[in-house]
């Protein structure tokens, strides 16, 4: 298990504009919300704290338990 940046909650939730949250599918998983977007977990999360990487292209990506997604931002339409 890797280490979670102390900052990664407030770069995400600065990134998306709204809080993470934390908590279960109907079928007990853990999950992690991420604006409207939802990680579930592929490992033991262990309620863990996920970590955050911003790319030079303006997008970031999270991991968390044993899962790793790449979000952008979007773009006005």
């Amino acid at each position: 298990m890797g280490e979670a940046n102390p900052n990664a909650i407030a770069v995400i939730e600065q990134f998306v504009g709204r809080p993470l949250r934390y908590g279960e599918t109907p079928e007990g998983q853990q999950c992690l919300h991420i604006g409207d977007k939802v990680m579930v977990a592929y490992g033991l999360g262990l309620w863990s704290d996920p970590s955050a990487y911003l790319h030079d292209d303006g997008s970031l990506t999270v991991c968390w338990a044993g899962q790793m997604v790449r979000l952008f931002p979007e773009f006005p339409k």
